[in-house]
């Protein structure tokens, strides 16, 4: 059987909305991959408010060739302004920016079928408008890695922290203290419960078609968490010892801006739109954990006791998974409990 050729063997999708203080990093970190093979980066501004399409258009105008021959375009679709051109120097890189006319996260609308010219790639990586790369090997050294390694799905590496609100940059991601210092690289399976970032992530693009369940959900429960869940099933996971790029933590972000008990339901609605779709074991104790967690916020914050009554008869009706022993992706979930917590009616 004959290889697939791809026009491009990996696609980088970055999602940017209001970035405009930070979307330069990432855009710098795009064009100084060194690859020996041509990249995408699918970057889609969700209708920003401030000044990210003008940081955007005046990267793009300085950096690409907007007028290479049969290749970059500019056009006007019914959902925004599309635009696609090549590096001037680094051949290897294209961006494809699509602006969009109105903001699709606050209408819970996928973007997907936007970007299908682009599709056809063997890998997919991430990296959204307030995070950025470091290392210009970065995707190299994935793709060197998964290429060698057949049995591997996924392939991420380690990521410093920056606080915006304290000005302090950290190198203790999820892995400190797990993988020590001169260790090449870490095997998820089985090893340790922790959820990397998604910017470190460059995955088999063929994987995620195969899983049975995920798309399936719905699209509020669409995202990181419960995609690299899905991933790992389907094969082992390496994670690089080296730290190749920045997880900005930052009021604006999408994960900052949630109150605690906007988070904890959102875990809880995940879980449960998962193991709906794909009961077994280890997504009934996801479920149950966090369902667990979401009740122990709203007993400790004196909240809607009906609402409480309700969640605890659904929490009976599961029989008790976090005292039977799972795998590793059962674990991810159980650093979530704060505490253990006896409920009655």
């Amino acid at each position: 059987m004959t290889n697939h050729c791809h026009r491009f063997k990996v696609r980088t999708y970055c999602a940017t909305y209001n970035h405009e203080s930070y979307i330069l990093d990432a855009l710098n970190g795009f064009v100084m991959q060194q690859t020996t093979f041509p990249v995408v980066y699918t970057i889609v501004d969700d209708a920003s408010t401030d000044k990210t399409l003008e940081v955007l258009r005046e990267f793009v105008d300085a950096c690409f060739d907007l007028h290479e021959t049969n290749l970059a375009y500019e056009k006007d679709t019914e959902y925004g302004h599309v635009t696609f051109a090549r590096h001037k120097t680094n051949k290897n890189c294209y961006f494809a920016i699509i602006y969009l006319n109105e903001n699709h996260y606050s209408q819970k609308k996928s973007k997907a079928s936007y970007l299908t010219e682009w599709m056809d790639t063997k890998y997919v990586a991430f990296c959204e408008g307030d995070d950025y790369w470091t290392d210009p090997m970065k995707l190299q050294k994935q793709v060197d890695f998964l290429e060698n390694n057949a049995e591997y799905v996924a392939c991420f590496c380690r990521c410093s922290i920056f606080y915006e609100s304290e000005n302090r940059m950290t190198d203790k991601d999820q892995f400190d203290g797990i993988i020590q210092k001169g260790q090449k690289g870490l095997d998820l399976a089985g090893s340790v419960g922790v959820l990397p970032q998604l910017l470190t992530m460059v995955y088999r693009k063929e994987v995620l078609g195969r899983s049975e369940w995920y798309y399936k959900l719905n699209l509020r429960s669409q995202y990181d968490q419960t995609m690299i869940f899905a991933i790992g099933e389907l094969g082992k996971i390496w994670v690089l010892n080296d730290n190749m790029g920045v997880y900005r933590r930052h009021k604006g972000g999408v994960a900052t801006s949630l109150s605690k008990k906007q988070a904890a339901e959102k875990m809880y609605l995940t879980w449960h739109d998962v193991f709906e779709v794909h009961p077994n074991e280890e997504t009934k104790a996801m479920y149950s954990n966090s369902l667990k967690q979401y009740m122990y916020f709203l007993i400790k914050n004196g909240r809607n006791r009906s609402e409480l009554k309700t969640l605890n008869k659904e929490y009976k009706c599961l029989k008790e998974p976090w005292k039977q022993r799972v795998g590793f992706w059962g674990r991810l979930v159980k650093g979530l409990v704060i505490r253990s917590v006896k409920l009655t009616d």
